[in-house]
């Protein structure tokens, strides 16, 4: 399982398209993969969790590791026009808990 927090101004995810960001979790040879989806955009912080599947793979084990995010997330602003955030984190230093 994998935990962090997002931020996203007042926006309606009431449309049609998706709002889930790929996950990608790398630790040595082990890779793990799972998705997070974007539910609430109202200019708080919000919290996620995702659990994250290996394949054939030893488990993660206590210690650093990187997570990759993309996706796209499909809303309207608080005057009806039509937004897409593009979500792209790259590399991104995380430290796995036992």
């Amino acid at each position: 399982m994998v935990s962090g927090t997002y931020r996203c101004p007042v926006l309606d995810l009431n449309v049609p398209g998706g709002n889930t960001i790929d996950l990608t979790v790398s630790q040595g040879g082990v890779n793990g993969f799972g998705g997070v989806t974007v539910e609430v955009c109202d200019g708080t912080t919000q919290t996620w969790q995702a659990e994250v599947t290996t394949f054939g793979e030893p488990a993660f084990t206590t210690g650093r590791a990187s997570a990759l995010a993309s996706g796209l997330v499909f809303a309207r602003d608080p005057a009806g026009q039509e937004v897409t955030l593009r979500v792209d984190l790259r590399d991104t230093r995380i430290r796995i808990r036992g």
